[in-house]
């Protein structure tokens, strides 16, 4: 039976491994893009958390408030996001 690494590191050819070479060899000559796709990344979780919250706060206005007018405004809202959200780039005219 082979054996396997103790910690993440003793990997030759390992996920720490690779990222520590790309940030040694790359790191310095391609920050702004790696700096660029960490904030998109976090724009993306925080536009998924948000829409999760907006979904709770439609419900909590249907089952606990029992508002309309609540119901029917976040709705809508929550509708535009995911809309605004499924446009990929080339749908664009």
């Amino acid at each position: 039976m082979t054996d396997l690494p103790k910690k993440i590191t003793d990997d030759p050819y390992g996920a720490a491994i690779l990222i520590r070479r790309l940030v040694t060899e790359q790191g310095l000559a391609y920050w702004r893009r790696y700096l660029l796709a960490f904030a998109l990344m976090g724009v993306g979780a925080a536009t998924t958390a948000g829409s999760a919250y907006l979904l709770g706060q439609v419900i909590n206005k249907a089952y606990v408030d029992k508002d309309v007018r609540g119901i029917v405004l976040l709705s809508f809202v929550t509708i535009v996001i995911f809309t605004i959200k499924a446009r990929r780039p080339t749908d664009t005219p």
